[in-house]
């Protein structure tokens, strides 16, 4: 009987042994298991789901204020008072709308041409308002120095004639309302001594004369 016992012995602790191996091996799978099920990390404190876009195409995203979409807040403006029996409303006339001084413009010229420039054309229709309003537009063509007498008061004649003809033609001016003159090698406005006196003096002066106000 003793000796039953003694071989049942190393029998038990031959099915014992495995146990803790049986145990650390359910642990293990159930740690697996469970970090499988891990739920999902959540986004960063500070950050919003909210819904961009608009209509059909809106859509639902995570943002990092302040960078989110905000509401615009609406306003509704005030109503305007209604206006009291026998009060209208005045209109103040632009100032541009009239001018009561003669207003003068200068073109310039190349030497010994008539024939007018971009930036002198570019004068002329700034002028274009003063050309509508005014009752009568004089235009006296000058020149410089060089040359005899008979060739500047040609050239004069020639250049205010080329800026009456821009008024014309480009502006709308009725020519009933251009008065045209040249004088040459007269009345200077710089020294001819130098290039840059004498390109002063090549030029056309264009006087605005205002309508006359009728008396009441």
């Amino acid at each position: 009987m003793k000796r039953r016992a003694l071989q049942t012995a190393p029998l038990l602790a031959a099915a014992v042994f495995p146990l803790p191996m049986l145990l650390g091996g359910c642990a293990s799978v159930q740690t697996h298991d469970g970090a499988q099920r891990r739920p999902a990390v959540r986004p960063s404190t500070g950050f919003e789901i909210v819904q961009l876009g608009y209509g059909d195409a809106s859509y639902f995203g995570t943002c990092l204020h302040p960078a989110c979409p905000v509401v615009t807040p609406k306003t509704i403006s005030a109503p305007q008072p209604p206006a009291r029996p026998g009060e209208t409303e005045v209109s103040v006339p632009q100032q541009q709308d009239r001018f009561t001084m003669p207003d003068i413009v200068a073109v310039h010229f190349l030497s010994g041409s008539a024939r007018l420039q971009p930036a002198a054309a570019a004068v002329l229709v700034h002028a274009s308002n003063q050309a509508r309003l005014a009752a009568r537009i004089t235009v006296v063509g000058r020149t410089d120095d060089v040359g005899g007498h008979a060739f500047n008061q040609r050239l004069a004649w020639r250049r205010a004639r080329a800026v009456a003809d821009f008024l014309r033609e480009q502006l709308g001016v009725a020519p009933g309302r251009i008065t045209l003159e040249g004088r040459g090698v007269c009345c200077y406005v710089a020294d001819n001594a130098a290039s840059a006196g004498r390109q002063a003096n090549r030029r056309a002066e264009v006087t605005f004369h205002p309508a006359r106000e009728d008396k009441p």
